[in-house]
């Protein structure tokens, strides 16, 4: 008798292990599960009913991959994944190397997954054939129903241009991110792929962001001579942290009795371009696109407004100017020159030697950018890299700092970057005013999220 029970006691424990990874990793990356559990099982069942043990164990390591992509993709962007951003931002996972894209590997997810591999990879060898293939018609039947149930709430013409262009004169869940509470994540991304709306272009112009709150926050006369600086992975911590007595960014710290400081959401929006265009551009960006590709005029840029003062406005990057379109994007916005990795180099200055194209060191790029500055009233806008670098410390600097804490990579990183801001802050001349903000929290996970917007 127990002989007979065991192999189906295997189809059942693997079922619960495949539809429990299923819901627990929806439900880690913010995903209401509650319209999602019938479906996952009946999926689940039907699979280990119609599949064989070799193509069974493919699929559970299938699974298991793409388990781990959305738990990462959460847990760094603080948001859960979808076809339409994944496309969208493989674009900028392009320039960066194999060790910089596995930083961005959870470890806690992957000895979240490992586990149900495992058990799924062992109860596959014992699962037993079907003899009667008919049965699956009952998961089968409770899949469709489960399926149809969300095309009530969702129909699929949601997903079409027109629907979108309805909808896109005012601000909406995208559809994509509206239907992982009702689909999940399989079904919504073969949703996006056979509708093509992860594979065209349905893009509308973003809201404006609202300004409420803003009343009571002083506005500083405006300086002939202005210095933007958009620092990689600013956390509002790191203002007054310190480790062993020493302060992370003694020289950010020691602004912040002068300065009109300001706590955000710190929360990236698929790439760090869409932070320096929610603030020139005044508009909410979405975590799906880059807006830089797709735009193709900025009426409501601040840039715009500056430029029209008879500032020189100089953009200084240290990465390629096709990146992102941000050459095209800045110049549209009333950027003059745009200072990328191939201006430095050719100015003599070495990059460092990693991602595809290498990174100017943020050392190198504030020096530069103090070279750049004149007589006539000026607009500098810097982005950083420095602190995105936490596997190439080595490239960087050859003292690591605070070695007591796991993060002693970043906060180095962190100390390396104040150091050179200072030296340009120092060197501007008096009366010109600083603007300085996190483009995006970092990656470490132990942050409230939130970033510093200083003046």
């Amino acid at each position: 008798m127990l002989h007979r029970v065991l192999p189906h006691l295997a189809t059942l424990l693997l079922t619960l292990l495949m539809a429990g990874q299923s819901l627990l990793v929806q439900h880690l990356s913010g995903i209401d599960i509650r319209g999602l559990v019938l479906m996952d099982i009946a999926a689940a069942l039907l699979l280990v009913m119609l599949c064989g043990r070799r193509l069974l164990r493919a699929i559970c390591l299938l699974q298991a991959l793409l388990s781990l992509l959305c738990l990462s993709y959460a847990t760094v962007m603080g948001t859960p994944l979808s076809l339409t951003a994944l496309i969208n931002g493989s674009r900028q996972l392009a320039v960066m190397d194999l060790s910089s894209l596995l930083s961005y590997v959870g470890i806690s997810s992957l000895l979240l997954i490992l586990p149900f591999l495992g058990g799924q990879w062992w109860l596959c060898g014992r699962k037993p054939r079907l003899s009667r293939r008919w049965l699956a018609l009952i998961p089968a039947v409770l899949l469709l129903v489960s399926h149809g149930n969300a095309c009530l709430l969702q129909p699929p013409r949601h997903f079409s241009p027109e629907f979108l262009q309805k909808e896109g004169k005012r601000f909406f869940e995208p559809p994509s991110r509206r239907s992982l509470k009702y689909r999940g994540y399989v079904a919504s991304m073969l949703l996006e792929l056979g509708t093509g709306y992860a594979l065209s272009a349905h893009y509308h112009s973003p809201a404006p962001c609202s300004a409420r709150g803003t009343e009571a926050i002083p506005v500083p006369p405006v300086a002939e001579r202005i210095a933007l600086v958009q620092v990689e992975c600013l956390d509002f911590e790191l203002l007054e942290m310190q480790h062993g007595g020493q302060s992370v960014m003694p020289f950010l710290q020691s602004l912040l009795p002068h300065a009109i400081l300001l706590r955000l959401d710190g929360a990236k929006k698929l790439a760090s371009a869409n932070s320096d265009f929610e603030l020139f551009n005044g508009r909410e960006a979405s975590g799906d696109v880059v807006h830089y590709e797709y735009e193709t005029s900025y009426p409501h840029s601040l840039i715009t407004c500056l430029k029209q003062t008879g500032r020189q406005l100089d953009v200084f990057h240290g990465l390629p100017a096709d990146f992102m379109n941000l050459r095209s994007a800045y110049q549209l916005q009333g950027f003059g020159r745009y200072h990328d990795i191939e201006t430095m180099r050719q100015a003599g200055i070495r990059p460092l030697d990693c991602w595809w194209a290498g990174v100017i060191n943020d050392s190198d790029l504030f020096a530069y950018a103090t070279r750049q500055q004149h007589q006539k009233p000026w607009v500098q806008f810097i982005i950083t890299m420095t602190m995105h670098l936490p596997e190439h410390l080595h490239l960087v600097t050859d003292r690591k700092l605070f070695a007591d804490t796991p993060q002693s990579a970043f906060l180095t990183l962190a100390h390396h970057t104040d150091a050179a801001l200072q030296r340009y802050v120092q060197a501007l001349p008096d009366g010109a005013m600083l603007i300085l903000w996190g483009d995006h929290s970092s990656y470490a996970g132990n942050n409230s999220g939130k970033i510093p917007f200083l003046v």
